[in-house]
C-alpha cells in the first residue's frame, strides 16, 4: 500500500508543476514593529521612510513599501487623493479617507479608511489583508505576515560605478539591461579578500565565455577598499575573468541589493523589475541551476 501511495504521488507531481510549486514553496516571513522604520523580509532588515503606527485600536502599515515587495507598481493620483496598485494579475484602486476599494473591477468596502502620514499612504492591517489576500498577525506592537517566497519581489536597482581599472570610465547596469541583444544578465557582488568569491568569479567567467554570444551579460561589482588594486588585478588575471568589473568602494550596493552574503549572484531578465533568481554562498548545485536558467532565457537547447 505504501509503495502504491508513493507511486501515485510521483505521478501527480510529474504531471502538475503548479502542485509541485505549492507543495515545496518556501514560506517567508515579513515583520514590522510599530514605531520602527525597519522592515524584516526573510530575516533581513531594510529601512522604510515611515514607521507603522497605532491609532486607537488600529494598526497601520505603509502601503507602498509592502506593495512593492509583493510585486505591485504603485501610482499616486494626486487630484483624486487615491492610490493605484497594479501587477500582472491584480489592479486595485483605493482612496484616502474613504472606505471604497476597487479590486479587479469589483467594489469592496474597507473597515477602516486609508490615511496619510508624512506624505505616505498608511493602510490598516485589515485593509492590507484584503489587498494581498493574506492574514497579518498583530501581537502588541509586532506585526508579521507569512507569504510564499515566490511572491516576494526583490527589485534590482540600477547602479553606475567606475570601471575597476579605469576610473575615467563607468559601468551602468541599465545600459546592459537595455541592449536589444541582451537576454539575461548576471550581477555578482564580491571583494578580493573573499576566498569563496574566487570560485564564483571563475565559474561566472566560464559562463560568460560560453553564452555571451547568445545574449548573456555578466557584470561584477567589486567592493574592495583602498590599496587592493594590485591584488585585484593579479586575481582577475589568474582566474581569466574577462567580463566587465566595476568598483563600488563605499559598498553602496549593500543598502539596495539586500546586503548579500558573499559570494553571491543575481540573475536578471530584461524587461522584468524583479530579480529572476539570486543565490548566496557558493554551491555547485546552484551553479548548475543558474546555467540551466541562463540557457533557457537565451533559448539554448542541447
Amino acid at each position: 500500500m505504501k509503495k502504491i501511495s508513493i507511486c501515485l504521488l510521483v505521478a501527480i507531481l510529474a504531471i502538475s508543476p503548479i502542485l509541485v510549486k505549492s507543495i515545496f514553496a518556501e514560506e517567508v516571513s515579513i515583520d514590522w514593529r510599530v514605531g520602527s522604520k525597519l522592515i524584516a523580509v526573510d530575516g533581513k532588515k531594510y529601512k522604510m521612510d515611515v514607521a507603522p503606527m497605532q491609532e486607537g485600536s488600529s494598526t497601520y502599515i505603509p502601503l507602498r513599501v509592502i506593495s512593492e515587495w509583493m510585486g505591485f507598481d504603485v501610482e499616486w493620483i494626486s487630484e483624486e487623493k487615491s492610490v493605484k496598485l497594479n501587477n500582472t494579475d491584480t489592479q486595485i484602486q483605493l482612496w484616502i479617507n474613504d472606505t471604497k476599494l476597487i479590486k479587479n473591477e469589483q467594489t469592496h468596502s474597507l473597515t477602516i479608511s486609508p490615511i496619510i502620514k508624512d506624505s505616505r499612504t498608511m493602510i490598516s492591517t485589515n485593509g492590507l489583508n484584503l489587498i494581498l489576500d493574506t492574514s497579518l498577525a498583530v501581537d502588541g506592537k509586532n506585526v508579521s505576515m507569512k507569504v510564499d517566497s515566490d511572491h516576494i519581489c526583490y527589485r534590482w536597482v540600477d547602479f553606475e560605478f567606475p570601471v575597476h581599472n579605469d576610473p575615467s570610465k563607468t559601468l551602468k547596469l541599465s545600459d546592459y539591461m537595455n541592449k536589444s541583444e541582451t537576454k539575461a544578465v548576471i550581477v555578482q557582488i564580491w571583494y578580493t579578500e573573499c576566498i569563496p568569491c574566487h570560485d564564483q568569479l571563475e565559474f561566472l567567467g566560464e559562463l560568460h565565455r560560453k553564452y555571451n554570444n547568445d545574449g548573456l551579460e555578466v557584470l561584477g561589482v567589486c567592493t574592495d577598499g583602498p590599496n587592493l588594486e594590485a591584488d585585484r588585478e593579479d586575481l582577475l588575471d589568474r582566474l581569466k575573468v574577462d567580463f566587465p568589473i566595476c568598483h563600488d568602494e563605499n559598498y553602496s550596493t549593500q543598502a539596495t541589493w539586500f546586503d548579500p552574503i558573499f559570494p553571491n549572484f543575481f540573475l536578471l531578465t530584461p524587461g522584468e523589475k524583479c530579480v529572476t533568481w539570486f543565490h548566496e554562498r557558493y554551491s555547485d548545485e546552484a551553479n548548475e541551476k543558474l546555467e540551466n536558467m541562463v540557457k533557457d532565457l537565451c533559448g539554448i537547447t542541447d
